[in-house]
């Protein structure tokens, strides 16, 4: 009964991540607190949509950043918080975030994008993910 509730309190982001699953072809990984994680090659990116957390394989295979899990686990935790409001108040912003950030990647501004994770709403699923902020500027668990 429980998950049925969470799952309509957030049912946007659910659907948008059966949505996901199913025109990307991701596959079921494992589970971290009680949540699915879905990861394909396909996909470059991390979200977490409602029950659902997506990683790209890249992230996922190779470990080059082991905070992504918890990082995504926070957004998750967000996801409850804010229910139906989520996409709007950090979806949108965190989408338009990484968008930018990989911009300015690929066009020679690397500031922006290693100030990604010092931006909000990122550096709030930092914190519920107890992803912490080390003095030299990298993240660990």
């Amino acid at each position: 009964m429980l998950k049925f509730l969470r799952i309509l309190w957030q049912l946007p982001q659910c659907l948008l991540a059966y949505f996901l699953i199913l025109t990307r072809s991701l596959k079921y990984k494992e589970n971290i607190n009680d949540r699915p994680i879905y990861s394909g090659n396909n996909i470059t990116y991390g979200v977490s949509l409602g029950e659902y957390i997506i990683i790209g394989d890249i992230y996922y295979q190779s470990g080059q950043d082991p905070c992504v899990n918890n990082h995504e686990w926070g957004h998750t935790r967000q996801s409850l918080i804010l229910g139906p409001l989520y996409l709007i108040i950090v979806g949108i912003p965190s989408a338009t975030m990484n968008m930018m950030s990989s911009y300015s990647f690929l066009h020679g501004s690397k500031k922006f994008y290693k100030n990604y994770y010092n931006r909000w709403p990122e550096t709030w699923a930092d914190k519920l993910g107890c992803v912490k902020h080390n003095p030299d500027g990298t993240r660990s668990l």
